[in-house]
């Protein structure tokens, strides 16, 4: 099963300022024009993107969290980020609809020991009898099981990219589906970021 790597090009977003993300399928640039692509303000109201060569591009109207999604046409592969733009806002987040979604119960900026929180959804409903598949972009892997709600803490312990992998399979049918979420740029040290 394929995973889906988005990254942000910057680390610190404006409201009105272009922001592209990077999407590699398993370490492969690639071109969407098989994709759909998607980016969702915290009320989950849909933003007008443009999707080129492996980037998707889209301008934020107002301080908040956006979820960008790319998910394969006739396919269940999909991969999500949620970019923290601006500064001032609630903190809303939407759920991407997605029939398997990795969903963050912690934003921010991560440092080297800080913990990363998720719950896994299947049909927007918390899937308890799943694992989540941790890799570092230099190949380093972990596996982490669910807990009976869902949800699973973790150390990250190296500083760099990390995505986070939840495969089910439908016992009705076998299909598998497969939801990748992006933690781009943990650092050693906590960043300090002032406004432009």
């Amino acid at each position: 099963m394929s995973t889906v790597w988005l990254r942000p090009k910057g680390n610190h977003f404006h409201a009105h300022d272009e922001v592209s993300v990077d999407v590699k399928v398993d370490g492969q640039t690639l071109d969407l024009n098989d994709w759909n692509c998607v980016v969702l303000d915290g009320e989950g109201h849909e933003l007008p993107v443009d999707a080129a060569d492996s980037l998707i591009i889209f301008v934020p109207e107002k301080d908040g969290l956006y979820t960008v999604v790319a998910h394969q046409r006739d396919s269940n592969v999909a991969g999500k980020i949620v970019l923290v733009v601006g500064h001032d806002f609630e903190p809303n987040m939407a759920q991407a609809g997605l029939p398997v979604e990795v969903f963050p119960l912690r934003l921010g900026y991560f440092t080297v020991g800080s913990d990363a929180e998720f719950i896994v959804l299947k049909d927007k409903e918390p899937y308890s009898n799943g694992i989540l598949h941790a890799v570092h972009e230099d190949g380093t892997s972990a596996v982490f099981e669910l807990a009976e709600d869902g949800t699973v803490v973790l150390t990250i312990n190296q500083a760099g990219d990390w995505l986070f992998t939840a495969i089910l399979k439908d016992e009705l049918d076998d299909t598998v589906y497969s939801c990748s979420y992006t933690i781009p740029g943990v650092t050693e040290e906590e960043m300090h970021l002032h406004d432009h």
